[in-house]
């Protein structure tokens, strides 16, 4: 039977004043997908690894130098062969506290929960760390505390003047430890632009023939990459985006084998080229770990026990996360840097 005018204005009254009507999922106005830590989880680049003071990369610096053809009946030198360096990055670690309120959890308890406060609060901190992170990787000037970032591994400064020490080791002493500069202008848009990025990939990032020799990753500005997705001429038809990156969420485009992506942290005019087969996420096995992320873009995180507070009604929980990002070849890394 039809419900009497009077009958509707009083539960029209229950509705709008009693029932609390929201919805059960958080919003999430914080976390970002970032193509940065993406790259190295889908290409399986970070390692959790156990121990040691500092993060070591150990590097092959030159070929055993006692081989060469020779006659037979010639002595065949016999030099120690001194060809091996070690790389060795200082530990980052990113630190902070979920704290819980024990009346606030109490009221966000029972049938009336839509959701878990502790739970929530801890998934917050740990999305935190993440996009930390990822900022930290492209930062143009690292504080005293923070990790090797993409730009200080990558400078936009002449190979051959190159003098800064990366890993302990100095780039004006080994010629080998210095990553790959171009400032030839570079119109992505056109096929001489993009015929003098491909020479630049294959004949100074390159460090052979094969895919693993070659940079598999790349950051540039949005700009650039609309240039490069502009589909002219037949260079650029060549190009296809990677469909795991799309998969994941992330526009793309494939320049001989390098992903490309657009970064709104990257100075105009760069394109980053990234080799990830000579770099890695190092993270520190601590106690308490548990992986961040979904498929690729996941972290190792570690987040202590909930522990009363002695002053007041909060419980507190410490998550941390103790990583670098290390580089065994830097020559292997390349900038563009007048690109259009």
């Amino acid at each position: 039977m039809p419900v009497s005018a009077a009958e509707a204005d009083r539960v029209n009254r229950v509705l709008t004043t009693t029932l609390a009507r929201y919805s059960p999922k958080i919003s999430n106005e914080i976390a970002r997908n970032d193509g940065v830590v993406a790259v190295f989880g889908l290409n399986g680049r970070i390692k959790v690894v156990d121990g040691g003071e500092m993060a070591i990369e150990t590097l092959d610096t030159a070929e055993n130098p006692n081989f060469d053809f020779r006659p037979i009946y010639s002595d065949i030198p016999t030099a120690r062969a001194d060809t091996r360096k070690q790389a060795k990055y200082a530990w980052a670690t990113i630190d902070g506290a979920v704290t819980v309120n024990k009346i606030e959890q109490a009221m966000n308890a029972g049938d009336r929960a839509i959701y878990s406060l502790v739970e929530s609060d801890v998934d917050n901190a740990k999305r935190t760390i993440v996009r930390k992170v990822a900022d930290a990787l492209r930062a143009s000037a690292p504080g005293a505390s923070n990790p090797e970032s993409i730009l200080t591994l990558i400078p936009d400064t002449a190979t051959a003047s190159q003098t800064t020490t990366t890993g302990t080791l100095s780039r004006q002493t080994n010629s080998w430890w210095r990553s790959q500069f171009s400032n030839t202008a570079m119109d992505l848009s056109a096929n001489g632009g993009l015929e003098a990025l491909m020479a630049f990939i294959l004949q100074s990032v390159s460090k052979g023939t094969a895919k693993l020799d070659q940079p598999d990753f790349g950051l540039t500005t949005g700009t650039l990459f609309a240039a490069l997705s502009a589909g002219q001429g037949d260079a650029n038809r060549r190009f296809a985006p990677d469909d795991k990156f799309l998969k994941l969420g992330f526009t793309n485009i494939v320049v001989m084998n390098a992903t490309i992506i657009p970064d709104p942290s990257i100075a105009a005019g760069d394109l980053y080229l990234i080799n990830t087969n000579s770099a890695q996420l190092q993270v520190l096995r601590t106690p308490d770990q548990t992986t961040v992320g979904e498929r690729p873009q996941t972290m190792p995180v570690s987040v202590g026990p909930f522990e009363n507070a002695i002053n007041s009604l909060h419980k507190i929980a410490l998550v941390y996360l103790t990583f670098a990002l290390t580089c065994s070849s830097l020559q292997r890394q390349g900038i563009a840097t007048n690109c259009s």
